[in-house]
């Protein structure tokens, strides 16, 4: 099925990035960030994926509470949780974060997936191809990577020239932005769900 492959997609693409970063380090790892927080950062891409495959779904479904924990509230909520927790543990390192992003990102995806399972609307995939359904798939794949691309691709070019500490900030300030955003989200499911 379509989400099989998403996820397996996924799968090589962080395979892919992973020896990138172990076989290139001087070239790719610019911030020197530990192998293990990049390990964990790259394990953390399947159940995104998963997570923002399930909002769609459940956007689709009309459950626009449930979408949108699945798009945006579920990782940013548990994020904070998870920081504040290790703060007064004084566990504030790279590879604790990229612990609880890993975390956050498995229980989003899996309290997505329940939900969407639970709801009544999944449906066993039929064998026969629909094109139209294709066509029209990958024209909304295109528009969601130049989207990531757009809201992300900046910290990964900043990443080449600016120190930890100032992509921390810029990052911080794209996740209040993307919260900010979450209004106009909000508005958006209500008035053209």
């Amino acid at each position: 099925t379509a989400l099989t492959r998403s996820i397996t997609f996924c799968f090589m693409a962080a395979v892919t990035l992973f020896v990138g970063f172990y076989l290139f380090p001087n070239q790719l790892n610019q911030t020197n960030s530990p192998i293990v927080a990049i390990t964990l950062a790259l394990m953390c891409v399947p159940f995104l994926v998963l997570g923002q495959t399930n909002s769609r779904v459940l956007q689709a479904s009309k459950m626009v509470v449930p979408s949108l924990f699945a798009l945006q509230l579920g990782v940013s909520v548990l994020m904070v949780l998870f920081i504040i927790g290790l703060s007064t543990l004084h566990l504030q390192n790279i590879n604790s974060l990229m612990a609880a992003l890993l975390l956050a990102s498995l229980i989003v995806s899996i309290a997505s997936t329940t939900k969407w399972f639970s709801s009544g609307q999944y449906q066993k995939p039929t064998p026969t191809t629909n094109i139209e359904l294709i066509s029209s798939a990958k024209l909304v794949c295109i528009g969601i990577i130049f989207t990531n691309i757009l809201h992300w691709g900046s910290i990964v070019i900043a990443g080449f020239f600016f120190s930890t500490t100032e992509l921390g900030l810029l990052a911080a300030a794209q996740r209040t932005s993307l919260l900010i955003g979450f209004v106009l989200i909000t508005i958006n499911f209500v008035v053209a769900p």
